[in-house]
């Protein structure tokens, strides 16, 4: 899988984890069995059981612990690995010691060489996450408890790359990887849940059952995890109601106001963000900083959290989400609403009378181009005319839209992760998704190769921040908000806590602290 096909695909991700209810398969139906189980309503079905091949592999987390665990408040914490670091200067050489002690499934102890075997499925099977596993050249079994993971360049995010968000870190027994096919109907990793396949219904019912052969069995709260999918919101929140299910995932904006009044707790976390990037600002009005900074100050995001998400947003105008890294307090504020000086600006630049601007969206991200019209409506108000573009075709036929130069930006949602992989995946780099002219920003490209090679957590920051205050300064693009994904939870479960920073929630952990419990 080359390079543009990797970004896309993860940039692709946040599509599918932030609004695929068309994906979803019809509703569920009998009893949960009280507080021995904990069932999740989810807006789609399972794309695959093998960790290696589902888009959304901490789904699958139940039975796959990752070699590091990435807490709901952005922590990273051990798991199958109990230490880890680079080694060495310039970010290419990690290392990991493994538990010991850890058992698949079937009893087999976890070694040094069954976890690079697995990484080497991974690597060789084509996927969706490919490109969050970073530039791997190599990977080896160390004695029998150490693994050390090469890489071609200099790659900051080793760590991150390793959690139950992407896949490579979920760990494949050699059972499995004997036979891959058997991974769609059984299960194979160290995790505190086996699949439980006379009790699943695949597109319907996933039952994972406790096992007895983890290595910390005061973690498991529960004896059965069950994942049931709904075709709808209304589908799920009447599961909720009915205690089918404790936990009704990402609800929609129009039915929390709703399903709040009945008294659920929410469990909300910034999962995504939109972000109007501009295509190409090698030529025409789009290639005045002055013209992409009219336009940014022409967004009125706060309104845009208000009247159109109903508050479950956050504005943004920076091009890091809150709380993770590369963000910046200081880059808050960046561009308030403010149309007389976007009308100055824009005159400073020659276009006192505005011009056209040719505004891509997509039906996945923007049902009916609705936030389009938002963005047409507001720059309408300083000369600006949008021509609005949805696409409804699939998302092959959204990234030949993107690279037909046909269109000056692009409106769409991005996962929440660190700058460091927004700017290597969708925006920055040459063939990324959301840069399909392959312009190549010298000074973007210095600052991310220098947040690339910066040692330690505190300077790959440091280095991370000046990139964005770069990309913000220089209006690349509109950032627009935030979104808010909501878990409406059942009263009768215990949460270690309200909210959460990573892509979505994970409901179990390595230890009890981190994990759902019935009250």
């Amino acid at each position: 899988m080359n390079r543009t096909r990797r970004a896309a695909a993860v940039a692709g991700v946040a599509l599918l984890i932030s609004a695929t209810a068309a994906c979803g398969s019809g509703g569920s139906t009998g009893s949960t069995g009280g507080g021995d189980t904990l069932a999740i309503g989810l807006q789609m079905s399972l794309p695959s059981l093998n960790p290696v091949l589902s888009p959304i592999s901490p789904t699958l987390v139940y039975a796959y612990d990752p070699l590091i665990y990435r807490a709901n408040d952005g922590s990273y914490v051990p798991d199958l690995a109990t230490k880890w670091g680079y080694v060495g200067s310039g970010n290419r050489t990690f290392e990991l010691t493994l538990r010991s002690g850890a058992k698949f499934s079937d009893g087999t102890p976890l070694t040094a060489q069954a976890v690079k075997n697995s990484i080497d499925y991974f690597l060789k099977t084509p996927n969706s996450n490919l490109a969050a596993a970073g530039p791997v050249s190599a990977v080896k079994a160390v004695g029998q408890h150490t693994v050390r993971i090469t890489y071609k360049s200099a790659f900051p995010n080793a760590v991150d790359s390793l959690t139950q968000f992407w896949g490579i870190g979920l760990i494949i027994g050699p059972k499995g990887l004997a036979s891959p096919k058997s991974l769609e109907t059984s299960t194979d990793g160290v995790g505190q849940y086996n699949l439980d396949a006379s009790a699943t219904r695949t597109g319907s019912v996933y039952t994972f059952v406790a096992g007895k052969t983890y290595f910390s069995q005061s973690a498991i709260r529960y004896k059965k995890i069950q994942i049931r999918t709904y075709a709808t919101d209304s589908a799920r929140l009447n599961a909720l109601k009915s205690g089918q299910i404790q936990d009704a995932t990402q609800i929609s904006l129009g039915q929390t106001g709703v399903a709040a009044a009945n008294g659920f707790q929410q469990l909300k976390g910034n999962t995504t963000w939109m972000v109007a990037q501009f295509l190409d600002t090698k030529s025409g009005p789009l290639a005045s900083k002055a013209v992409r900074q009219a336009l940014s100050y022409a967004i009125d995001r706060n309104t845009i959290v208000k009247d159109f998400y109903g508050g479950f947003a956050v504005a943004q105008d920076q091009f890091t989400p809150r709380g993770l890294a590369g963000y910046s307090s200081d880059l808050d504020n960046a561009y308030s609403y403010d149309t007389a000086k976007a009308k100055q600006l824009l005159s400073s630049a020659g276009y006192t009378k505005g011009f056209t601007l040719k505004l891509l969206t997509d039906q996945t991200a923007d049902p009916g181009g609705s936030l389009g019209q938002v963005l047409r409506s507001q720059l309408a108000k300083i000369g600006v005319k949008v021509e609005l573009t949805v696409n409804t075709g699939t998302f092959p036929q959204l990234q030949s839209k993107l690279a037909s130069g046909t269109y000056d930006a692009a409106l769409f949602n991005l996962a929440s992760v660190d700058l460091y992989s927004t700017a290597t995946q969708s925006i920055v780099s040459p063939k990324s998704l959301l840069n399909p002219s392959s312009t190549a920003d010298p000074t973007a490209m210095r600052l991310l190769n220098a947040a690339a090679t910066a040692s330690g957590t505190s300077a790959i920051q440091a280095a991370l921040v000046k990139l964005n205050a770069y990309l913000t300064g220089s209006a690349v693009g509109l950032p627009i908000v935030t979104r808010t994904n909501v878990d409406l939870i059942s009263t009768d479960v215990a949460l270690p806590a309200k909210s959460y920073v990573t892509p979505q929630p994970t409901m179990i952990g390595p230890a009890a602290s981190y994990a759902f419990a019935a009250k």
